[in-house]
């Protein structure tokens, strides 16, 4: 286990965090903006939800693949610490 194992767990954690932070930032940004559409026409505002939605999905996409890497390093970390 080395400085740079430890300092990769940390940036991992810390990117995890910000990324869902950020998608429930748009979360509710979303909600916010599909209920002001029930009180206007939508086009603009349309566009503007399913932009978010689709960021949200890449968003989530992303953390998927952020907890797959950080769970693999944690169990290498806790490998080499059992051993």
């Amino acid at each position: 286990m080395t400085m740079e194992d430890l300092r990769a767990c940390r940036t991992a954690a810390a990117r995890i965090e910000r990324l869902t932070e950020r998608i429930a930032r748009l979360r509710s940004a979303t909600e916010l903006a599909r209920q002001n559409m029930q009180h206007v026409d939508g086009g603009i505002q349309e566009d503007r939800i399913a932009a978010q939605i689709a960021e949200i999905e890449e968003l989530e996409s992303a953390l998927r693949e952020d907890l797959a890497a950080a769970e693999a390093q944690a169990q290498r970390v806790e490998q080499e610490l059992g051993a």
